[in-house]
């Protein structure tokens, strides 16, 4: 599934988990790490990673954020380093709180989300990498206005390959009406239409080969029903749509209790 994997530039403890995610992935696929290097002239290179040195590159994004240095030019590079179609999976490594800095740079995390072609999976700082990986159950969120059945697929290549269980995941999100709207007939139908959404994404999970696939139906707020919903069923991954989850996606991948897989419609 992975043959070339690109940890992105952070700094700080978020440096220590994205760096054990990415070899630990690499280990299991049997793949190549690389990180972004600035050179002479300004620009950049992949340079690939030995796993024998992991506590020199953890230390060294920690420290110095491979050279990278801060603001906009930083978070520029990193775009464009997710945005390749040389590498299979980004790895990017986040805070659960937001500094200043990251209002005022314009939400760097969303900021690379939405650049990213490659699947980016953010891991945040606070994560154990012994107990997170390999997965045993993996979360679809459901929701979004772009081609889902990308979301479903990965998400089942992934649960075949783990033995995992699939959980397909369709939120009826209060926030799109209004109070007075808000009528038992309207949930209703609503959530109907969720529960034939989750329906139809578990027979396209069933037709990729996914097995133990479980779907399900929540009510509230996209953000609070992820946590929810993984605490609830010991998730270890959620796989979200970034670009149609738009102003959610920062939120849901800050807050989740969980690392999350970011995928774009091909």
């Amino acid at each position: 599934m992975y043959d070339r994997i690109l940890v992105l530039p952070v700094h700080g403890r978020r440096a220590e988990s994205a760096v054990d995610y990415a070899f630990e992935i690499a280990t299991d696929h049997d793949a190549s790490v690389f990180f972004p290097e600035r050179i002479a002239t300004g620009d950049y290179r992949l340079r690939r990673a030995n796993p024998e040195r992991i506590p020199l590159l953890t230390n060294d994004y920690a420290t110095r954020g491979s050279k990278f240095g801060q603001g906009p030019i930083h978070q520029s590079i990193a775009a464009d380093c997710a945005d390749s179609s040389n590498v299979d999976l980004a790895v990017l490594g986040i805070r659960r709180r937001w500094l200043l800095r990251e209002y005022v740079i314009k939400g760097s995390v969303g900021r690379i989300l939405a650049s990213a072609t490659a699947p980016t999976l953010t891991v945040q700082s606070d994560i154990d990498v012994s107990e997170a990986y390999p997965y045993d159950s993996i979360l679809v969120l459901l929701n979004g206005d772009d081609d889902v059945t990308t979301r479903i697929e990965r998400g089942a290549e992934i649960a075949i390959r783990h033995d995992a269980e699939l959980h397909l995941l369709s939120v009826v999100n209060r926030g799109v009406l209004g109070a007075s709207a808000w009528s038992n007939e309207i949930v209703g139908r609503l959530e109907a239409d969720a529960r034939e959404s989750a329906d139809e994404a578990a027979k396209v999970a069933a037709a990729a080969g996914a097995t133990g696939i479980v779907t399900a139906v929540g009510r509230g707020a996209i953000t609070a029903q992820i946590q929810s919903y993984s605490s609830a069923e010991n998730i270890d991954l959620v796989v979200i749509g970034t670009s149609s989850l738009d102003r959610h996606t920062t939120r849901i991948v800050r807050s989740a209790p969980t690392p999350v897989l970011n995928v774009t419609s091909e």
